[in-house]
């Protein structure tokens, strides 16, 4: 059992909300894809993964939940927190 941490994924799976971090340079071109192909090689379902922020660009839950449910297709257990970038945190009844 390992416990890894990751911060500001800034997640955006659906079109609707679809704000690339590729703007940002070279070296975030398929970050998504990354991201997931480095979790499945590195963590396991007896991991747990903490998650303080910046998770996803979307603007309310229902937006959100497209890039929760491909944080909960990888492996482990995760602890997310509320980054000062997830809007969509507010929209949660």
């Amino acid at each position: 059992m390992a416990l890894y941490t990751i911060a500001d994924l800034h997640l955006s799976t659906l079109e609707s909300t679809n704000k690339s971090m590729e703007v940002f340079g070279s070296s975030w071109q398929n970050y998504m894809k990354r991201i997931e192909d480095s979790w499945k090689r590195l963590v396991t379902e007896a991991d747990t993964v903490v998650i303080p922020g910046d998770i996803s660009w979307a603007l309310s839950l229902e937006e959100a939940l497209s890039d929760l449910k491909f944080l909960d297709s990888l492996p482990g257990r995760k602890i997310l927190g509320k980054g000062n970038h997830d809007f969509w945190w507010a929209t949660m009844k």
